[in-house]
């Protein structure tokens, strides 16, 4: 996939259009500086504005392959075009991830994309590895970096409540831990 072009190409779609997203995923990690390949774009959509984001998708050749209550995902024929997959934002925490998401230059400066805050970043890995246990080591890797590269910036408070959401409390520990940052006290 040519994640260039093809982010390039979806953003240009998507201007005038009025939907509410965000990027996540390996490309959200590299607008907030943790460079990790990836093969597709993802992104957090507003559950209202779905058909309009489809009709972005298919203006640019891309067909839907899988839609549930929850996610999304839109191929393409053309392999360098891959796929486009989306979380759909209606219940009041991804809706809050996305009143926070801002915009991000690209590395290069060449684009400006809105993507969530870390921390929300943070709680979408958690609850990739919640839903799938297999991911464990790809997301607590993605997580620890972000974490490390945003150690002095993020909301520590935000990034706990996100692990006890989950049941992770002990990965929350540990992640303090192999950051050199002290232990909290608990109210």
């Amino acid at each position: 996939m040519d994640l260039e072009r093809v982010l390039r190409a979806v953003l240009e779609r998507l201007r005038g259009r009025d939907v509410r997203f965000a990027a996540i995923g390996g490309v959200g990690l590299g607008l907030w500086g943790v460079q990790r390949s990836t093969v597709d774009l993802d992104f957090l959509v507003h559950q209202d504005d779905l058909p309009r984001w489809d009709e972005a998708l298919s203006s640019l050749g891309y067909r839907l392959d899988f839609r549930s209550e929850n996610a999304s995902r839109h191929v393409h024929a053309a392999t360098d075009w891959g796929c486009v997959d989306a979380l759909h934002a209606f219940r009041p925490i991804s809706l809050g991830m996305l009143d926070r998401a801002r915009a991000a230059a690209t590395p290069d400066a060449a684009l400006s994309v809105p993507v969530v805050e870390p921390e929300d970043l943070i709680g979408l890995k958690l609850q990739a590895l919640a839903n799938d246990p297999e991911r464990f080591h790809r997301e607590c890797a993605d997580i620890e970096a972000l974490a490390r590269f945003r150690a002095d910036s993020l909301d520590w408070n935000r990034v706990r409540e996100y692990h006890l959401l989950f049941g992770k409390e002990s990965l929350y520990e540990d992640l303090r831990r192999r950051l050199g940052l002290p232990h909290e006290a608990r109210a």
